[in-house]
């Protein structure tokens, strides 16, 4: 799944306890996440913008991390999944 304008600040924010996987974790299934966010700003507990990729299911053994990324500017304008 793939989301745009998530509005989370990257969890970075002091009072945001869960990351953007947390939110979605507590079945059965195993996810992996990825997300972008603007770390040059910290407005608030949420904030405009933000990127991200949710995965799950039988993809996650061909789900290679360390290939995986996000925006070198930290702008949080896309972020990447490589398999």
């Amino acid at each position: 799944m793939a989301y745009s304008e998530h509005k989370v600040n990257g969890c970075a924010h002091k009072d945001n306890a869960n990351g953007f996987g947390q939110m979605f974790n507590g079945g059965e299934t195993e996810i992996r996440t990825q997300v972008g966010h603007n770390v040059h700003k910290n407005v608030g507990r949420t904030q405009q913008g933000g990127t991200g990729l949710l995965l799950y299911g039988p993809l996650i053994n061909q789900y290679d991390f360390e290939a995986s990324g996000k925006d070198d500017t930290g702008l949080g304008r896309w972020v990447v999944m490589v398999f």
